[in-house]
């Protein structure tokens, strides 16, 4: 007998048509009841995978067993003449046929169920304005070899950087389209994540000097394939290959979403694979935003710019890292300025169309000529960054850059409108949540600012800034064991940066807590004893010591140093030697000491200061009181008032306490008292600590005495004394 006629009475053929058909009717059953009750998708994953391991042997063992009325036995014990195998293939027709039957009438039952009781939820897909978008995911490396994930990533920051030069298209940014990799998730979900209508994927299958490249657009809300190519390519230079394929693919990306193959996109900047990936090493480092992050974000860069000087892309990363910096505490405002002005300089030298270094140009000119007196230079550049922004609408980096320019210009509204349009590109950037909330935190707005803090600590749970932020919520809303609770982890995290303890040891020092801010303060002296934040550390305690002479000379000195503004220094500092000259009956002097150190400190309409000494023109208006009298002092509170709000300093719902002390100067006392009940003093004492004092100036005694502001700053002081103990309790438990 053939071959083929034993495998046919052994019913090997029958045995694996039922396999297969009931295995397929298995896999759809399975496939649409276990959505329905949550089971995880790897189950039907294995059931397939089980079936197919499991087919050769089901063969073998029809092959070499047979049922009989006796049980199963091996074939070659069974007697041909009793055999009932003809029996057997009946009924494994029979199954056959009824799974066939089963799965026919079980597609068709699936298709027209309206499956009212558990519906599929709707996704809808986000588009900005029927913008085309697209979201590039990072591609899979099929390599089987981990160091190919260089080329693979590498891919995708190229397509990533040509796509977003194409101002038609808005392209989710790198930080949100990483998030993705290396998980299996449903196109529908990610592309509701990331806001887009299209995603881009695909794979790298490197072997040798050979490399093929899949990629294919999908329609998110039907998952149509759009468009899908393969490249098969000789692999004799990475970064020639991910030009060519990244350009042929944004053509066709742009063919198909916008019906125009007309476009002009660049590569990233260089060709040289380590510094490419000493670039990729900064950008990460460059998220945590900690004091010894930025040293390490810095310094990868400038290796990767020793490697490749024309790498443009590193200059302009290199540049915002300068400002970061500068925010952290670890250079000076002159430092940042200059260095960064620098490199955006070379950066437009070579690519002067480059976005992000016009706008960051842009700030950095109006900050300079700020800082030379020029008090209207943000304002004066606003119609520039406007008009930038106008001609690149979905520029990640230049939406980033604007709307925090447009916040220290004035303009916070539309700084958030900015930021907001930013995390519509990049909603899962940690930095733009931490920008959007700052801006609210600007805006006394503490519930939205919370929520945009917490959520870029959920992205960047390493982030010691956060903790700051979160911080000053807290403060804002009168917590203070909480607001030190988190000074006390971003210092936990970020041990090394010496402006965390002297920090908390100036917020427990305006508390009036000496005792237990003073470890903080030796801290701070030990690790960095003439940064700003550490002066004003040593300052605030012996004000805190009510040491007259001491702080006299402390704050002098930090005046004649002209230290830089850190959170509030050089404002101590000026605000202390004013005071204390009232006290001392002696303003006069005073004063001229502050213009002989700050040329134009006793004329508001002066051109001749920077912006830390405008800031501390605010604190000067008892002292102008007591001086020049009551007329003269209102008009120098006027012009104040005039050139800050007209300059973007700040504006009334920013700083309410100045605004009610213009007010207050005028005579209007009546509006003064309206305005401080209304905006003032209902703020705990927390956020007012610095505020008290004001109510005790001699220009302040007709709204000081009046009888309900006399009962809310009677509620201040004895609230002061309840935080006061909470702190200590708090301190004595966690020390």
């Amino acid at each position: 007998m053939s071959l083929f006629s034993e495998l046919k009475r052994r019913n090997v053929f029958r045995v694996a048509t039922a396999y297969v058909i009931v295995g397929w009717l298995l896999t759809e059953i399975l496939a649409t009841l276990m959505p329905m009750f949550g089971v995880p998708d790897w189950v039907a994953k294995a059931v397939v995978i089980i079936a197919a391991v499991t087919f050769v042997p089901v063969l073998i063992f029809a092959w070499a067993f047979e049922i009989t009325p006796d049980g199963i036995k091996r074939e070659k014990d069974v007697d041909r003449d009793t055999s009932i195998t003809s029996e057997t293939g009946k009924k494994l027709n029979y199954v056959t046929i009824a799974a066939v039957i089963a799965g026919v009438v079980f597609l068709g039952f699936v298709k027209t169920s309206p499956d009212t009781e558990n519906p599929d939820p709707v996704i809808e897909i986000v588009a900005t304005s029927g913008t085309p978008s697209v979201a590039v995911l990072p591609f899979v490396n099929m390599s089987g070899n981990a160091e190919n994930e260089y080329f693979s990533d590498g891919l995708t920051e190229t397509l990533l950087h040509m796509l977003a030069q194409v101002p038609e298209i808005k392209v989710a940014a790198r930080t949100s389209s990483f998030a993705f990799k290396g998980k299996e998730q449903d196109i529908r979900k990610i592309a509701l994540a990331l806001g887009v209508a299209h995603v881009l994927e695909g794979s790298v299958q490197r072997s040798g000097d050979k490399v093929r490249v899949t990629a294919q657009l999908i329609r998110a809300d039907d998952g149509f394939h759009v468009w899908s190519s393969n490249y098969d390519r000789t692999l004799n230079d990475i970064f020639a290959i991910q030009d060519e394929i990244a350009t042929d693919v944004g053509k066709s990306l742009t063919t198909s979403l916008l019906g125009d193959d007309e476009i002009t996109i660049q590569s990233i900047g260089t060709h040289d694979v380590v510094a490419f990936d000493l670039y990729l090493q900064a950008l990460s480092h460059s998220s945590n935003g900690s004091y010894e992050a930025l040293g390490q974000a810095e310094s990868l860069l400038k290796d990767a710019l020793i490697r490749d000087p024309e790498f443009y892309d590193a200059k302009a990363l290199l540049a915002r890292i300068y400002f970061d910096q500068q925010n952290t505490g670890l250079i000076g405002l002159k430092t940042a300025l200059d260095n960064a002005g620098r490199l955006l300089e070379q950066v437009l030298a070579s690519e002067p169309e480059h976005t992000m270094a016009q706008a960051a140009l842009i700030y950095v000119n109006a900050k300079r000529t700020e800082e030379k007196g020029a008090y209207m230079s943000f304002v004066d550049a606003v119609p520039q960054m406007r008009k930038l922004v106008d001609t690149a609408p979905h520029d990640f980096d230049l939406l980033l850059t604007a709307g925090n320019f447009m916040g220290e210009a004035g303009h916070p509204e539309e700084a958030l409108e900015y930021l907001e349009r930013a995390l519509e590109i990049d909603p899962m950037n940690s930095e733009v949540h931490f920008d959007v909330g700052s801006k609210y935190l600007g805006l006394l707005n503490w519930d939205a600012a919370e929520a945009a803090f917490m959520r870029a600590l959920e992205l960047e749970p390493g982030n010691p800034n956060i903790f700051g932020r979160l911080a000053n919520v807290n403060s804002g809303r009168g917590d203070a064991v909480e607001a030190t609770r988190y000074m006390l982890e971003g210092m936990r995290i970020d041990s090394r940066d010496p402006e965390r303890p002297s920090g908390i040891a100036n917020w427990l020092y305006q508390l009036g807590v000496i005792e237990e801010s003073d470890p903080y303060r030796d801290r701070a002296v030990l690790v960095s004893p003439d940064s700003p934040l550490t002066r004003t550390a040593v300052l605030m305690s012996a004000v805190a010591r009510n040491d007259i002479e001491e702080s006299d000379r402390l704050a002098r000195s930090m005046i004649v140093d002209d230290i830089d503004e850190r959170h509030g220094s050089y404002f101590t500092a000026v605000h202390t030697v004013l005071r204390i000259s009232i006290l001392n009956e002696d303003v006069h002097e005073a004063l001229q000491f502050m213009e002989d150190h700050q040329p134009g400190f006793n004329d508001p309409t002066s051109n001749l200061l920077g912006y830390k000494a405008r800031n501390a023109q605010q604190i000067a208006f008892a002292a102008w009181y007591t001086a020049y009298g009551p007329e003269v002092a209102a008009g120098m509170a006027d012009d104040y008032w005039r050139i800050a709000e007209s300059s973007g300093m700040f504006s009334v719902s920013e700083m309410p306490v100045t605004y009610m002390a213009v007010l207050a100067m005028r005579g209007d006392a009546d509006a003064a008292v309206e305005f401080a009940l209304e905006n003032v003093v209902d703020l705990p004492i927390t956020e007012a600590i610095w505020w008290r004092e004001i109510f005790d100036e001699a220009f302040m005694a007709e709204v000081s005495t009046d009888p309900r502001v006399q009962a809310k700053l009677q509620q201040w002081d004895e609230d002061l004394v309840t935080t006061r103990a909470a702190l200590q309790e708090f301190l004595a438990d966690n020390h």
